[in-house]
């Protein structure tokens, strides 16, 4: 198995040293990072899979946690499809974080809530 047929990232930020930033600003690990984290790839570790191949959780050396994308094979569809998901992820993650605010006029309502799962920017 190459490089290529893994795929993991995470936010990169300054306190982090190891896995390189790339021009995305997402972390690229080694395999040997993700062998590390991931206890090789244990299948107790293995938290799902889908058509392009298995997702695994690891830890890493500070204590973050991750989810790794272990790809069947390698292909430029398998590159969009994933690049796809960490949109979809962010934008999940945003808006849970938006109906969290402390101050209940700050949070979204229900429907804009809806609108910006769906992509479609609230005004």
């Amino acid at each position: 198995m190459d490089l290529h047929s893994l795929l993991c990232c995470g936010r990169f930020t300054e306190r982090n040293t190891r896995g390189k930033k790339n021009s995305t600003g997402w972390r690229v690990f080694s395999l040997k990072e993700l062998r590390s984290a991931t206890n090789n790839f244990n299948y107790d570790n293995k938290i799902g899979e889908g058509g392009f191949g298995s997702v695994y959780w690891g830890q890493l050396w500070d204590g973050s946690q991750i989810a790794v994308k272990r790809l069947k094979v390698w292909s430029n569809k398998a590159e969009l499809e994933f690049a796809v998901e960490v949109e979809d992820l962010k934008r999940m993650v945003l808006v849970a974080l938006a109906c969290t605010q402390s101050m209940p006029e700050k949070r979204p309502t229900m429907t804009e809530v809806v609108d910006l799962l769906k992509g479609i920017p609230v005004i």
